[in-house]
């Protein structure tokens, strides 16, 4: 029987590591064009991709549907890209569009002199944001927040 060193364990891990390193690399940034071809393509798809599974909306259309997505993306980028990064360049850019335009309506409401700190949106953005239900972005009219202590009812 025999036992491994516990430093050719550390070794051979750092090894792994280093040749994990030389072997991959980074895609590069999405271009601005990108960014409006995913950002078009996914406002002409969003009743498919954001819908709720049923028997005329099936895994076999969102596929299709991303990858009409994916085709129009890598159509004007000259690093062709994955499914898994053009998904999350979209979560990114919906969670990144929300907290924009979130932060332009607290802005626009804040009292007290100066200018408002309001952010400029890009093309993509607002195409995203067109896409997203304003209820997502600043919550329900007249809604109670559950959260807060004041707005609880008491029931005796």
């Amino acid at each position: 029987m025999r036992i491994d060193c516990p430093l050719n364990f550390y070794r051979k891990m750092s090894c792994d590591e280093d040749e994990k390193e030389v072997n991959t690399k980074r895609a590069p940034h999405f271009t601005e064009a990108e960014c409006l071809a995913l950002s078009e393509a996914v406002a002409e798809k969003i009743a498919i991709l954001d819908g709720s599974f049923s028997p005329t909306l099936t895994f076999a259309k969102k596929k299709a549907a991303w990858a009409y997505v994916l085709e129009c993306v890598n159509s004007v980028s000259s690093y062709k890209r994955t499914l898994k990064q053009i998904q999350e360049k979209h979560k990114n850019m919906k969670k990144n569009g929300k907290a924009a335009e979130a932060h332009n309506r607290k802005e626009m409401k804040r009292t007290g002199g100066g200018k408002a700190d309001i952010k400029e949106l890009t093309q993509a953005e607002l195409n995203i944001l067109a896409t997203i239900p304003a209820a997502a972005i600043s919550g329900i009219e007249g809604g109670i927040d559950t959260s807060d202590i004041t707005s609880k009812l008491m029931i005796y």
